[in-house]
């Protein structure tokens, strides 16, 4: 037998080996990407499996109003409040074994029972009235009777606790003006994004009526870019043209009163009160500036004292 045949011959033997070889090392590498992308997948906080069960989600939203929070997971166990549409609640990770099929808005819906946190409260709803939902982030945009942050017109204490965390949310009787109190909620007391909420019904301590937020060194801001800090001279630039406040150093002392009709007047829903800096030390210059006169913001005085927003307001339409 010729070389060339017995090379040929032994290449035909070995091929099988060599087949076998490359489909190993193929297979390997599929396996090592698919490893790799199911890695991914699971590092991925943002990612959630659709098929996954409503109870192991991080938050879901009511879809029917007025849903029913029960002590058991049945429709004959005791009622604990009712959940108003749009309302946010955390699952705890529990749902119930049985299903019930029960109508919602015209639509047969075949679930279990699930147990949720709402503020204070916990027990159990039917699954087929809420929705999977993305816990929403702080952007803390300040938008007149829209919304600031994340409180909106239709919220409600239980609601701030479920999007802020429990922690964050301290019931308290809260200073309005000139000696008077009201009950509200105060949100990170003490820290740079706290913000106080005053309420349309202060028992329910639902809707909100207004908004304030004074700390100088929060990140809350408007769309126009004023915030806590801005000065008249921002402000009136932003006017285009002078505005009228009250005087400083008394209970609405700084207020503005007017934007006579400047660009800012085109916004609703919100108010400033400013102040002196906090680097003026000839206070007798501008004793004049005090109390309760009118002053306009292309005064000379007021112009060299150049007050700076220390308090920001963002009223809520009330609700019948």
């Amino acid at each position: 037998m010729s070389r060339y045949l017995l090379s040929y011959s032994r290449l035909l033997f070995r091929l099988p080996l060599l087949l076998c070889l490359l489909l190993a090392v193929a297979c390997s590498e599929s396996a090592d990407k698919q490893e790799s992308t199911e890695d991914v997948l699971m590092e991925d906080p943002d990612w959630v499996d659709p098929e996954s069960p409503k109870s192991q989600l991080d938050m879901l939203r009511v879809t029917v109003d007025n849903l029913r929070l029960r002590a058991k997971p049945n429709t004959q166990s005791a009622v604990m409040g009712g959940l108003k549409e749009g309302a946010w609640v955390v699952p705890v990770g529990t749902e119930s074994e049985a299903y019930d099929s029960i109508e919602l808005r015209g639509e047969w819906y075949h679930e279990p029972w699930l147990e949720i946190k709402y503020g204070d409260l916990q027990g159990w709803v039917f699954g087929g009235a809420l929705a999977r939902a993305e816990r929403p982030t702080s952007d803390y945009l300040c938008k007149g009777g829209e919304r600031v942050d994340l409180i909106t017109p239709e919220i409600t204490e239980a609601d701030l606790r479920t999007l802020y965390g429990e922690a964050s949310v301290t019931t308290k009787q809260i200073h309005w003006a000139e000696g008077t109190f009201e009950r509200g909620s105060i949100l990170y007391e003490g820290s740079s994004q706290e913000v106080a909420i005053f309420w349309e019904d202060t028992l329910k301590l639902a809707r909100p009526a207004m908004v304030r937020i004074t700390r100088n060194d929060g990140p809350f801001i408007t769309p126009d870019k004023i915030k806590i800090g801005t000065s008249l001279q921002e402000l009136q630039a932003l006017n285009g043209k002078a505005f009228k406040l009250w005087g400083l150093a008394w209970d609405f002392g700084g207020y503005v009163i007017s934007w006579e009709g400047g660009e800012l007047d085109k916004v609703k829903d919100r108010n400033f009160q400013l102040a002196e800096p906090e680097h003026v030390t000839d206070h007798q210059k501008y004793t004049s500036l005090m109390g309760e006169v009118e002053l306009m913001s292309d005064q000379e005085l007021v112009q060299q004292l150049n007050p700076v927003i220390w308090k920001m307001e963002f009223h809520f339409a009330a609700k019948p």
